[in-house]
């Protein structure tokens, strides 16, 4: 009883199982026991984060700021709960103070590209994307982030490019393949795009996205002048035959 490291692991893995109600019970129990722990206060304001208290969340994570300036985490976790409460000039001044203080996370620099691509400054977001990736090559979200943005402009070519080269990186990344099927279905090319969900698909089954995706490229391919033989050729299981109407994909 009262062993520091048991109490936070338990409220840990209750937090990673989602009963949240139980680890907010728990991380209250270890600041109890050790109140100036300061993984217990970040786990705490983490779970408020995900259980959707947002003022609660930003209040513990300032009150943990104010103890443990000197600290990362609760600095990304506080903006971050700035951006999902829509705050983003905050959010945006949260993050660029945290890479004045801490200049190699790479969590506050994509974190701040992000912030900068929903506010739709989408050149600031690729020129910081590129920046972290110069600092961070490998770093999966910067890629996508990046991708995406190129995408958002209307770059497809180079949005396409950009997919290609993060799941020849990370081939099991759901985000980068069913970007880049997206890449393709905005292209026009409906049959490379039907392949990439696919494929996806047979991946991830559970992943809506690629589901969701999928089904808009059969729909914008049903207007397709020569429709049944580029059905034929994307998804031979998808045609069949019933009297004079043909169904494809569930569209006849």
């Amino acid at each position: 009883p009262g062993n520091i490291f048991a109490l936070n692991g338990r409220a840990g893995v209750l937090k990673k199982m989602g009963r949240f109600s139980e680890a907010l019970a728990a991380y209250d129990e270890t600041i109890a026991w050790f109140p100036d722990d300061m993984v217990a206060r970040s786990g705490r304001a983490e779970v408020l984060k995900e259980m959707g208290r947002l003022p609660e969340a930003l209040a513990a994570y300032e009150e943990i700021i104010e103890r443990f300036s000197d600290n990362v985490v609760p600095r990304t976790g506080r903006a971050e709960v700035l951006k999902e409460m829509g705050r983003h000039s905050e959010a945006l001044a949260a993050y660029n103070e945290t890479i004045e203080l801490f200049s190699g996370n790479v969590i506050a620099r994509t974190g701040r590209a992000e912030v900068l691509k929903e506010m739709g400054r989408l050149y600031q977001a690729l020129a910081a994307y590129n920046e972290t990736i110069g600092l961070f090559s490998e770093n999966l979200f910067a890629r996508t982030g990046r991708a995406e943005v190129l995408k958002e402009m209307g770059r497809h070519s180079e949005a396409l490019a950009a997919y290609d080269e993060t799941v020849a990186l990370f081939p099991g990344d759901a985000v980068a393949r069913t970007g880049r099927a997206g890449v393709l279905k905005e292209m026009g090319r409906f049959v490379e795009a039907l392949s990439a969900y696919d494929e996806t698909i047979t991946l991830h089954s559970d992943d809506i996205f690629a589901h969701s995706g999928r089904a808009g490229v059969l729909k914008k391919m049903r207007g397709s002048p020569d429709v049944r033989g580029v059905f034929i050729e994307a998804s031979p299981q998808s045609v069949c035959n019933h009297g004079s109407t043909t169904v494809i994909g569930g569209f006849p």
